[in-house]
């Protein structure tokens, strides 16, 4: 501590000396030292709470990923083009899997892809209609996403329907922030199960031999580094109190207090 206010206040008087050289019969008082004032350490409660639920994110008026099977809540359109009557402007599979038809009843969507179901419904439709021809389109579905939080640049939900690695991740959260602790992050799986891992070594490791796969329904946590607080006062631009990780460097202060006044 000794050494950042003697550093602080040598940078000031090198200021100084530049504003009045020897001999300079300007006699106007030099400004005041920038002092840096170490209050104590914060101590951050964990503000996350897990829940066991996977993400999800209902996305309408977009196409699902190739394959993509549906699931309860999407929301399909039935078309029959040889048989207007028969189709159905909107419709949605219900909680156990099923959609009602007019003239087929109830049937099981859920687990199939929009291709299956349009022949399930062509087969059906066929005691009515001779080569029905029938289209199912999704107007609405739900994406399995994870979950960012913590010391990156955008923390939130990201849609996702496979495992993708670390570095994959974070570049969707924009990377970590400054106040990151590169050494330390936790992954939380959707039964709750947490795993600390260092995320430096795992984003050392070659293509395909990664052992950290942020998955459908996962929070990765980017922690942040023990902060203290910090009043920054005098000659500066913006005097004030901030937060500067544990092992910060007298630039790092006087940069938040946008430099010497």
């Amino acid at each position: 501590m000794k050494r950042l206010l003697l550093l602080a206040a040598l940078a000031v008087c090198v200021v100084a000396a530049a504003q009045n050289p020897q001999g300079s019969s300007d006699n106007t008082a030099a400004p005041a030292a920038a002092t840096a004032t170490v209050a104590p350490p914060i101590t951050n409660p964990s503000p996350y709470t897990v829940v066991g639920t996977p993400f999800e994110i209902w996305r309408a008026g977009q196409q699902p990923p190739a394959g993509y099977t549906l699931r309860p809540g999407d929301i399909l359109a039935i078309t029959v083009w040889d048989a207007p009557e028969h189709t159905v402007p909107s419709t949605i599979v219900r909680p156990d899997g099923k959609i009602a038809h007019p003239f087929l009843g109830e049937i099981v969507a859920a687990g199939k892809t929009a291709e299956q179901l349009a022949e399930d419904l062509r087969k059906g439709l066929r005691k009515e209609i001779r080569n029905p021809n029938v289209a199912v389109t999704i107007l609405g579905f739900r994406q399995e996403a994870f979950f960012v939080m913590g010391a990156v640049a955008r923390p939130g939900m990201y849609p996702v329907s496979q495992p993708i690695t670390l570095q994959q991740a974070l570049a969707w959260a924009g990377d970590r922030t400054l106040l990151a602790d590169r050494e330390r992050a936790t992954l939380v799986a959707p039964d709750g199960k947490r795993t600390d891992f260092n995320p430096e070594e795992e984003l050392k490791r070659p293509a395909g031999q990664e052992t950290i796969k942020v998955s459908p329904g996962t929070i990765l946590i980017c922690h942040e580094r023990p902060i203290q607080r910090f009043a920054i006062l005098g000659a500066v631009q913006q005097p004030g109190i901030y937060d500067i990780p544990e092992k910060g460097r007298l630039a790092d202060a006087l940069a938040l207090a946008r430099g010497l006044a």
